[in-house]
């Protein structure tokens, strides 16, 4: 998003419930007029999908991607007790920093964060299945 046109140009932002509020402030430093609406509302579930519970309880699993913090926070809090130490030979890569901070390292074989923001530096880190980009603990 680049400077708002001469008169100030006006942007429709539908978000999240709770999310967009950095976006919104960084337009309107930017001179955009924001109008910033909750299109949708996102609620964690207690539970993981009885397959991917199965696939980690199997040892299938080899790497998990997290794209926020609020979903690595609900993924464990999802995860049965059980199932906490099979994350010990699984690789977790993230989207950003806040990401990072929000799973246990302990609790990881490894954790690496993609170089660039985006979901195709994720995936590459993926493909690689090496120390990947910026490994936070290996």
């Amino acid at each position: 998003l680049g400077p708002a046109p001469g008169g100030g140009g006006h942007l429709l932002l539908p978000t999240g419930e709770g999310v967009g509020q950095a976006l919104a402030e960084g337009a309107r430093r930017l001179g955009w007029r924001v109008t910033r609406r909750v299109a949708y509302v996102a609620r964690p579930a207690a539970t993981l999908a009885k397959d991917g519970l199965a696939a980690l309880a199997a040892g299938r699993v080899e790497a998990v991607l997290f794209f926020s913090a609020a979903t690595a926070r609900a993924f464990r809090r999802a995860l049965p007790p059980l199932l906490v130490r099979s994350l010990s030979d699984i690789h977790a890569i993230v989207l950003a920093p806040k990401i990072a901070a929000a799973l246990d390292p302990a609790e990881w074989a490894r954790i690496s964060m993609a170089m660039r923001p985006h979901q195709d530096a994720m995936l590459e880190c993926l493909a690689r299945r090496e120390d990947g980009d910026a490994v936070i603990r290996s």
